[in-house]
């Protein structure tokens, strides 16, 4: 029993577009799926910057100073706050001090300096809270919460200005690369129906 084995020649001409066609089926690709990790990314910042402004609000109605109400509602977004910049330098650590500079380490120092914090012992600075902490000289990227009350209703906005889009070829979804982020809540003061 004999076996033929035919070779397919390409038309002349074609030899390279299958090639072509799928180097561009593959920059679509992957433009949809760095697209869609920036959308999950900013719609978690989203979330957190208005679960920030919750905490701001309720802090406000049991009755905090308006310093304690800017520190929780900073504290609440710290997850989209990018890396720590004080009290250690998560952007400045070098190979030899690994456990201090990556993820796990901020997570480390969060846990001691986060208590001192809102005790008034130590102040938090975060890449993404203050333009001048900012290692991106692209973005001045700020974090500002603010409280106003009204009789026995609470109002507390937070917003990320300038927030940045880090994807690449972010050019194709926004022209400037920057976005403002802002949450807000209103909160009634109920202690009061409690304690007649």
């Amino acid at each position: 029993m004999r076996y033929s084995i035919s070779v397919v020649r390409p038309r002349s001409g074609e030899r390279g577009s299958t090639m072509i066609e799928a180097v561009i089926c593959m920059l679509v690709i992957c433009l949809i799926l760095f697209g869609l990790l920036q959308v999950f990314y900013v719609t978690a910042a989203q979330m957190i910057t208005d679960y920030s402004a919750f905490r701001a609000a309720r802090s406000e109605t049991v009755g905090f100073n308006e310093e304690i109400v800017e520190r929780e509602g900073k504290l609440k977004a710290i997850a989209a706050s990018g890396r720590m910049r004080f009290p250690v330098d998560m952007a400045a650590g070098s190979a030899d001090s690994y456990p201090y500079s990556s993820a796990v380490g901020q997570f480390y120092w969060e846990r001691l300096a986060i208590t001192d914090y809102m005790e008034m012992r130590r102040t938090l600075k975060y890449e993404y809270w203050n333009p001048a902490d900012n290692l991106n000289e692209n973005y001045s990227t700020s974090y500002t919460v603010n409280s106003a009350s009204q009789g026995d209703t609470f109002t507390a906005s937070a917003t990320f200005h300038d927030y940045p889009w880090i994807m690449p070829m972010r050019g194709a979804f926004v022209t400037e690369g920057k976005l403002n982020i802002e949450g807000k809540s209103e909160l009634s003061r109920q202690s009061a129906m409690y304690l007649e």
